[in-house]
């Protein structure tokens, strides 16, 4: 990541500043949420790739999509379409706790709960036809996707399931 390196290195103008000058490669929706919401602490309910190919013919036939659920009960669909790279890096065993002493850590067998919640994430502009989206889990997962399109829609609240 560029400008969300750690806790103690973060760039926030200068990640809204190019935030910005890549609205016209979203949808309105897509951007007002990108732009004013945070996936921060959103569970990833499901998290899926799909083979495009056997629809339609195109460039980059491979979608992912995402469900995410945000700390307010919110359900969110993110769709990133023509995927032409993905990177996923997890391991079950990856989340560790520091205590107050210097170099110590602990993983707890109660906290291994699969990929776990959206921690941080940077959108960013690849080329003129591609974007990059970098996502860290609290798990201690990445997410890398190099892709030309991206939507983003809020679905329903997580309590009106029926």
């Amino acid at each position: 990541m560029k400008y969300f390196v750690s806790d103690d290195h973060w760039d926030i103008e200068g990640y809204w500043s190019q935030l910005r000058n890549l609205e016209s490669r979203f949808s309105k929706e897509t951007f007002k949420i990108i732009s004013n919401h945070s996936f921060h602490d959103a569970d990833v309910v499901e998290f899926t790739i799909l083979n495009t190919s056997i629809i339609r013919r195109t460039l980059d036939p491979t979608t992912v999509r995402a469900r995410l659920r945000d700390i307010d009960g919110y359900e969110y669909e993110l769709n990133w379409v023509g995927v032409n790279q993905i990177e996923l890096s997890f391991s079950g065993r990856k989340k560790l706790y520091y205590s107050d002493k210097e170099n110590d850590y602990y993983l707890t067998d109660k906290d291994r709960r699969g990929l776990e919640e959206w921690a941080y994430d940077e959108l960013t502009s690849f080329d003129p036809n591609y974007l990059f989206h970098e996502i860290t889990l609290h798990s201690g997962a990445w997410i890398k996707l190099l892709f030309r399109k991206m939507t983003v829609k809020r679905i329903r609240r997580w309590h009106d399931f029926s």
